[in-house]
């Protein structure tokens, strides 16, 4: 009985061991992986760039994912069916408000503080 406690000991403590060094390599790569992207650092030090660059996939985005249908074909579509919008139509254009607000939110921030700069130096 005694050996097998001994054993079931030191196979805990390998299985410890080995979890540790599991874990330490998932944050190494983690580390590997995301340490050059830093979005944030890239957006606050060229905001306009990246404004832009989100404005311009936010149009795309925008302009992909109408159906082109004249007038006539969307009345008879709304008349003959009774289904809500879909999910994903709704999650879309959501999520574009929240973008809008967001990017409208962070200019005016930044419009903001340049201003105060501006001013604390006159």
């Amino acid at each position: 009985m005694k050996d097998v406690r001994i054993r079931k000991k030191k196979l805990k403590d390998d299985l410890e061991l080995l979890e540790g060094n599991f874990e330490e390599r998932i944050q190494s790569t983690k580390r590997r992986i995301l340490g050059p992207l830093k979005p944030v650092s890239y957006i606050k030090s060229k905001p306009f760039l990246a404004l832009g660059a989100a404005l311009a996939a936010g149009i795309i985005l925008g302009f992909s994912s109408k159906k082109k249908n004249n007038s006539k074909e969307i009345i008879e579509d709304r008349k003959s069916s009774d289904k809500s919008p879909a999910f994903t139509g709704i999650l879309i254009d959501e999520l574009k408000k929240i973008a809008a607000k967001r990017a409208a939110n962070y200019l005016s921030e930044l419009v903001d503080q340049k201003l105060s700069e501006k001013n604390k130096s006159d």
